[in-house]
């Protein structure tokens, strides 16, 4: 290739890269425009919060824009004190809705610990208190909305979809519930199964994304740290 050709290619990667990013921040300020719009018309509506055939016309305007579904809020969702059925009706809507479009790729199995992060990091104006999450995942398994969650030692398995877990595959979870971090032939010797029906188990888990391996180490569920809750 000459270098006449060279710089032609990198002029037109370069005015691809400057005109996709002029696509997103277009994209992005037509976004912030609908939102604003959305407030706007809600604040001159007072009728909306009196009707229940309009609020849920306008909820699923927001759910569409990517905004919460509860109207008439623009900025933190504040879990209440009181008045806590509608609330928690509502939060399990997003936590549906978080759970359906982000774990795909883990076949719709996480535990509660790591979802309430994952919800935390992609509803940051949801200021929840420490059991909202539990609420509303009871209450998806109670409508028979989603399976029942797997009981561990100290957390649960959620699943947004029906997923088959195998025995052997929930004894691992169950006996490494505590535990972030084990060595392989550490994990044999807890299950006191052969290697290769321990290594099955590992694949399994892999495959939902519930477990990374590093050579001979093996992490549970990434990180445990519970997700910052609010006290009100």
């Amino acid at each position: 290739m000459s270098k006449k050709s060279s710089k032609k290619d990198k002029a037109m990667e370069d005015f691809a890269s400057k005109l996709l990013g002029i696509e997103k921040k277009d994209e992005e300020e037509k976004m912030e425009i609908l939102k604003d719009g959305i407030h706007k018309r809600e604040s001159e509506l007072k009728e909306i919060k009196h009707s229940k055939s309009l609020n849920q016309k306008v909820a699923k305007i927001r759910e569409d824009a990517g905004m919460s579904r509860f109207v008439g809020t623009k900025e933190k969702i504040k879990s209440p004190r009181i008045k806590r059925k509608q609330f928690i009706e509502e939060l399990a809507r997003e936590v549906l809705d978080v759970g359906l479009h982000e774990l795909s790729d883990s076949g719709y199995v996480t535990t509660q610990l790591a979802f309430a992060k994952l919800f935390s990091e992609i509803r940051p104006n949801w200021k929840l208190k420490k059991n909202d999450i539990k609420e509303a995942i009871q209450l998806l398994e109670e409508n028979n909305i989603i399976p029942k969650t797997l009981p561990l030692k100290s957390d649960v398995i959620i699943r947004f979809k029906a997923t088959e877990l195998s025995d052997d595959v929930q004894k691992v979870l169950i006996t490494c519930d505590k535990i972030d971090v084990i060595e392989f032939n550490e994990l044999v010797s807890l299950l006191g199964w052969i290697p290769e029906r321990v290594k099955f188990s590992i694949e399994e888990l892999e495959k939902l994304n519930l477990i990374s391996t590093e050579g001979d180490e093996l992490f549970f569920f990434g990180n445990r740290t519970e997700p910052k809750t609010e006290e009100f």
